[in-house]
């Protein structure tokens, strides 16, 4: 249950970041809203109190989880505009 944040947090990332369409900007904001997330995720488990260890699990599993889903939803726009 204490790792719901992060993921949820990483999905809502991805989703905004898929559509940001200048790359270079896709990669800054992803990059600093997984640090705050990240962060955010470690202080409001208080796994900060038990080990600092915790912010880099953190940050990369919204990294990760933010990637999975901004590919995924790249791949949807993608589709669903060569349909049309």
């Amino acid at each position: 249950m204490g790792e719901i944040f992060p993921i949820v947090a990483g999905a809502l990332i991805g989703l905004l970041s898929s559509r940001i369409m200048a790359m270079r900007t896709r990669w800054v904001v992803s990059a600093l809203l997984t640090l705050l997330a990240g962060g955010a995720a470690t202080f409001l488990s208080g796994e900060a109190a038990e080990s600092w260890a915790f912010v880099l699990v953190d940050i990369g599993l919204v990294g990760i989880t933010a990637a999975i889903v901004c590919g995924i939803a790249m791949l949807v726009i993608r589709r669903v505009g060569q349909t049309r």
